[in-house]
């Protein structure tokens, strides 16, 4: 990828021939601004932008650049350049392991000079929309908030079987390509196999109001006092209790908090509540099920709602 600092556009020079694209802004503000505050650390982590085809020859992309250019100095502008690393890295081992279908494509990925800093960007598809939005506009049948659930616990599924755990579910991290759903946004991912926590220690991982328990104790309980055994640590079972909070969002369009009883589940599906919902929901990680066993015990409704 190449950048022109004059035409704001880029030239993607994998195909033949190369073709130049246009960048149109997606999020609030223009990536090319943030070396006027350099220094600052303020603002979000990434730009995203769209880069279009001018002649509409060629499907649009999306350019994901991270904010933490090379001349921001400093611990945590280098963690955030190090998460930023970990997303491309985990993008392209779904590859290696024929997951991608299950994760926004990446396409390329590198480094651009911009305006005499060093920007770290990849490039990924396009997705049609994201979860948030589709949930606000359409009116879907008990059946096809089931097939929604399910293509969203197969992506996971995808991500756990190569050793990684997502953090952060949330409707605007699930996206819609063609005619499937697929997970995207791995800022805060964790891999199974490394022995080296990113975190902070009381860092706040995960989106508000969908926290699992664990990532609510890392960032708010009292671990200062020997006397309490808290577990902090934030894994599969992390994105399984998140899981279990989307499905309720997506089922009721609520968040679920406090002790839930069968009254609160207002679709009625007593299956549902006892055999998936309640279980994700446990506070206790022994008490929740893995992925594999989350999968398991979801047949059943497949076959009573008829999901292949």
């Amino acid at each position: 990828m190449r950048y022109d600092d004059n035409l704001k556009c880029l030239r993607l020079e994998g195909g033949e021939p190369p073709k130049d694209y246009l960048l149109v802004l997606m999020m609030d503000r223009l990536l090319v601004e943030l070396y006027d505050q350099a220094g600052s650390g303020k603002g979000k982590n990434s730009s995203v932008f769209v880069a279009m085809d001018p002649n509409s020859e060629e499907p649009d992309y999306v350019v994901k650049f991270c904010n933490d250019h090379d001349k921001l100095i400093g611990s945590i502008h280098e963690k955030k350049r190090m998460r930023f690393d970990r997303e491309i890295r985990a993008l392209l081992k779904a590859v290696d392991y024929h997951k991608n279908a299950f994760l926004l494509n990446i396409v390329d990925h590198g480094t651009e000079k911009i305006g005499g800093y060093s920007f770290k960007y990849y490039v990924m598809e396009k997705a049609d929309y994201d979860l948030g939005t589709f949930l606000a506009r359409e009116k879907l049948s008990l059946q096809q908030k089931i097939v929604l659930c399910d293509g969203i616990l197969k992506a996971l599924m995808a991500l756990h079987e190569i050793g990684i755990y997502h953090r952060d579910l949330k409707p605007d991290n699930i996206f819609f390509v063609g005619d499937q759903w697929k997970i995207g946004d791995l800022g805060f991912i964790a891999f199974r196999e490394e022995d080296f926590d990113i975190d902070d220690r009381t860092e706040k991982i995960g989106p508000t109001g969908l926290l699992s328990p664990e990532a609510t104790n890392k960032a708010f309980a009292n671990r200062n006092n020997p006397e309490f055994e808290i577990d902090c640590i934030i894994d599969d079972k992390s994105d399984v209790f998140q899981l279990g909070k989307l499905f309720w969002y997506i089922f009721q369009g609520a968040i679920p908090t406090g002790q839930l009883i069968f009254d609160d589940f207002r679709i009625g599906d007593l299956d549902i509540f006892n055999n998936i919902i309640i279980p994700m929901l446990q506070y206790a990680k022994l008490r929740r099920p893995n992925i594999v066993q989350l999968d398991n015990n979801f047949e059943p409704i497949r076959k009573k709602f008829a999901v292949v």
